[in-house]
């Protein structure tokens, strides 16, 4: 799937999380975080939120049955005004667009940039990943 077909959402997907129902648990919580524990349908997310504003994302799908060769897309959505630094792990390929919407007005069609949208693809055979916001 090449960026542009993954963007315009022309592609099938081999699998998807999209409409799956996650238990939660609170794994941790300390003064300076909260880690919490999201697990249901072969994937697993711990998510930590620290006092500093940075957060954590470890995805594990070594439960998930995928077919060799296989890519995960991590997709993180950006506000338009956020300056923040995003880095994963296991990446095999960052792509990024621009979060569009648009609106018919007075003088045409108007597009706006709502934000920034970072897509990671992670090769299935990582098993796991680990997004950093900060």
């Amino acid at each position: 799937v090449s960026p542009e077909q993954y963007e315009q959402a022309e592609y099938v997907p081999v699998r998807s999380w999209t409409a799956s129902t996650f238990a939660v648990a609170v794994r941790k919580i300390a003064a300076d975080h909260i880690a919490l524990d999201f697990t249901g349908d072969d994937l697993s997310l711990v998510m930590t939120v620290y006092a500093t504003g940075a957060l954590t994302l470890a995805f594990d799908w070594t439960a998930a049955a995928l077919p060799a060769g296989t890519v995960l897309a991590i997709e993180i959505s950006l506000g338009a005004r956020t300056n923040v630094k995003v880095a994963c792990s296991a990446t095999e390929h960052v792509h990024r667009y621009d979060i569009v919407s648009r609106a018919k007005s007075e003088r045409g069609l108007e597009t706006t940039v709502q934000g920034k949208a970072l897509v990671y693809r992670v090769p299935s055979a990582a098993f796991a990943a680990v997004v950093q916001l900060s």
